[in-house]
């Protein structure tokens, strides 16, 4: 982040490509989506470097690597879930383990096959990373920097109360680690929870993206049941051209006094078209 994002020079439009990638992945069609990640991964591809891990030891990265692009993924995810547990009201539809198994859908095409599919799977994914974690110099320079970001004085208490938020919902691991001064959880969480409802309700209830996204998933799910119907319609009729003769066979033989085995067959090939009549 700190080599290779432009935090620090362009911060909205760094934060507006993150958005772009949220919005894409959660409403957008498969082949944007599709689209989306050929972008993503165009970037990542340009994002190479060394570090030094946790046992000072200069080690290479590639931003396309699996491994980096599993812990990316894993906070990503986990940070959007804890915070909605600690400050919203409104359950998640399916609960934690469903977010988590499509959160994990949506980094399939930049990649990665092997991210967590439930809430556990998720927090033994996220330990197996402690020992390479690391707070160095480099780490408190990015964290001074989003703590007091240059903003407006009228909007650095709003920014405050939410940065704190979100360090709250750190694990206390982590916390540690990073050992900056924390405000009381009984100011933070009341304060969230008011001023989130509030901009929700600034915002209004309205979701044009949401709304565009529904109205399409209605169309597809529409031209599906077409689609089964005329498949289905089809394939009726196929059976009836082939079962229709052997229909009128066993009929003459019951015409002509034959056993009974041809009166059932009878009945069950009429009992045969009647299930698979469109």
């Amino acid at each position: 982040v700190r080599n290779h994002s432009r935090y620090q020079n362009d911060p909205l439009g760094r934060l507006a490509g993150t958005i772009q990638w949220l919005t894409v992945t959660t409403f957008a069609s498969q082949e944007s989506i599709l689209r989306e990640a050929a972008r993503v991964r165009g970037m990542h591809g340009k994002v190479k470097g060394s570090y030094a891990d946790a046992q000072g030891q200069t080690k290479q990265y590639d931003a396309s690597d699996p491994h980096l692009l599993l812990w990316v993924h894993i906070a990503f995810m986990e940070s959007f879930l804890r915070c909605h547990q600690t400050y919203s009201s409104t359950p998640i539809p399916g609960g934690a383990d469903e977010y988590i198994r499509l959160w994990a859908k949506s980094v399939q095409p930049l990649g990665l096959n092997n991210a967590p599919q439930s809430e556990v799977e998720m927090e033994k994914a996220i330990a197996q990373f402690h020992e390479e974690l690391v707070v160095n110099a480099d780490t408190r320079d990015v964290l001074q920097w989003l703590h007091r970001p240059p903003l407006p004085a009228t909007a650095r208490l709003v920014y405050r109360l939410l940065y704190q938020a979100a360090y709250l919902t750190l694990p206390q691991r982590y916390q540690a680690m990073i050992a900056m001064k924390v405000w009381p959880r009984w100011i933070v969480v009341p304060g969230t929870r008011a001023l989130l409802r509030f901009l929700r309700i600034a915002i209004g209830p309205e979701n044009p993206i949401q709304d565009a996204a529904i109205e399409r998933i209605k169309r597809s799910e529409s031209n599906a049941r077409k689609k089964w119907r005329n498949q289905r319609r089809a394939h009726w009729h196929l059976l009836q051209g082939l079962w229709v003769p052997s229909r009128h066979r066993c009929r003459r033989r019951l015409r002509c006094g034959s056993s009974t085995r041809a009166r059932d067959a009878t009945e069950q090939l009429t009992q045969f078209w009647a299930a698979l009549r469109p």
